[in-house]
């Protein structure tokens, strides 16, 4: 099993390596990683070493369905979800939180959806809400108690992912969220929403001020898609990754995971020698 391991290693450095090494300078490569990144929905936010949703990411278009929250786990990411259904003027909206880890990065989002006529597989689909709909969204994640990172802005998908961080979902909290809608009867109708689900004022620290809804997010109150035993072993497997990518990480002496450390790395000498592959080898040697 070792030596099909480095054959396999060794297959995907004797692909990569050329393509790699063709670029003429850190500045090609570079527009490679963030071209990659920006095609992704993404974007780096320095301060925080995190990645965030790009206002125009493509995932606007699909809108939002529960199937995507059932598929979660069998790709890899393990997380709480909480979808908060309410409606208002005659209309249906919801918004959801999400936290845990995905693959090799913690995170969290906070979206805004607005309810259609689709129903798919018997799930109702939502769009995502249009740029004069979005709401100011703010946030702080949690990890055993700690301050991970803040985030907000006018978004109709706020997120945050840090990579090389493992946690499981019920050792992240999302604190300090804060959510202004469009007007006080929508700000009552998300909070009442709150309530019939279980929230309460000294638990989960609701309060409702004007157009402004704030909470804590730490227990979902809805069923949530899968069982814990199978979500086990997806979270093993994260551990793994995790562990991987910091090694990665020291072993290329990258300052951090943005598209530029990445680019640097990719584009120093020992890409096109044997030391390329010497450090991927020890990075996953027994």
């Amino acid at each position: 099993m070792k030596r099909f391991r480095l054959m396999c290693l060794f297959a995907v450095f004797v692909l990569l390596v050329p393509g790699i090494s063709s670029a003429k300078n850190s500045e090609c490569t570079y527009k490679l990683v963030a071209g990659t990144v920006y095609a992704a929905g993404f974007e780096y936010n320095d301060d925080q070493d995190i990645y965030m949703t790009r206002h125009h990411a493509l995932q606007r278009k699909f809108g939002y369905n529960n199937i995507y929250d059932k598929c979660a786990a069998p790709l890899g990411m393990v997380i709480d979800v909480e979808p908060v259904r309410f409606e208002y003027d005659g209309r249906r909206y919801m918004v959801e939180l999400w936290k845990g880890q995905y693959f090799s990065a913690i995170g969290a989002e906070i979206g805004f959806y607005v309810g259609t006529r689709l129903n798919i597989a018997g799930e109702d689909h939502y769009r995502c809400a249009d740029t004069e709909e979005e709401l100011d969204i703010a946030f702080t994640m949690k990890n055993r108690g700690l301050p991970e990172y803040s985030v907000s802005g006018r978004h109709w998908w706020l997120t945050g992912f840090k990579p090389g961080v493992f946690a499981r979902p019920d050792q992240l909290t999302l604190e300090d969220i804060e959510i202004t809608f469009h007007s006080e009867g929508m700000a009552e109708a998300f909070s009442e929403a709150l309530y019939r689900l279980g929230y309460s004022d000294a638990g989960d620290q609701v309060w409702c001020e004007g157009k402004t809804v704030g909470f804590v997010f730490s227990t979902p109150r809805n069923p949530q898609p899968w069982d814990q035993d199978k979500l086990d072993i997806v979270l093993a497997a994260n551990e793994i990754r995790v562990a991987g990518l910091i090694n990665f990480k020291e072993a290329f002496g990258l300052e951090n995971f943005s598209p530029e450390s990445l680019a640097e790395a990719l584009s120093r000498d020992f890409w096109t020698g044997i030391l390329l592959y010497n450090q991927i080898k020890k990075i996953f040697s027994d």
